[in-house]
């Protein structure tokens, strides 16, 4: 599940602020409440690309998550030793923001995948004007992403 989306059996159904709901298939058809839209070869192109984008974006969470739990546990791990073995708090302060740091990298190839889905998305607009309410990826959610790992805690 993404901001206003979910990718489910190979298709993103996006439900927007009015709990209206469009649905894009893996072929490029697009659904709006029920009803088919017609759309031109381009267009139909941006649809299967965005469902296929959904989809990376969705396995890339599911990596990122599987990779936070050991993340977690390697953290408690290096503390519970460090503090064992006479470390000082700042040598384990140091190691632990070192690896929080290399897991945030982990999490780049969402932020890049979300910034392609707004491009993807925003093109779907421009061909298919009543996809727009639809559109629930805003310029911050993509940007945000990025600066969030691109911060130094």
């Amino acid at each position: 599940t993404y901001h206003g989306g979910e990718v489910e059996n190979g298709r993103v159904v996006i439900t927007n602020d009015e709990g209206h709901k469009a649905v894009i298939t893996q072929q490029g058809t697009l659904t709006i409440e029920g009803n088919s839209v017609p759309v031109q070869p381009q267009a139909k192109s941006n649809l299967v690309q965005y469902v296929q984008i959904a989809q990376q974006i969705k396995q890339q969470g599911i990596d990122v998550a599987k990779r936070a739990g050991s993340f977690a546990m390697g953290i408690l791990s290096d503390v519970f030793s460090g503090l064992f073995s006479g470390k000082s708090e700042q040598d384990i302060e140091r190691n632990a923001n070192h690896s929080a740091a290399e897991f945030k990298k982990s999490v780049l190839p969402i932020c890049e995948s979300v910034q392609k889905l707004k491009q993807v998305q925003d093109a779907i607009t421009a061909d298919v004007p009543s996809f727009k309410p639809y559109a629930v990826i805003a310029d911050k959610d993509a940007n945000d992403c990025m600066k969030d790992i691109q911060d130094k805690d």
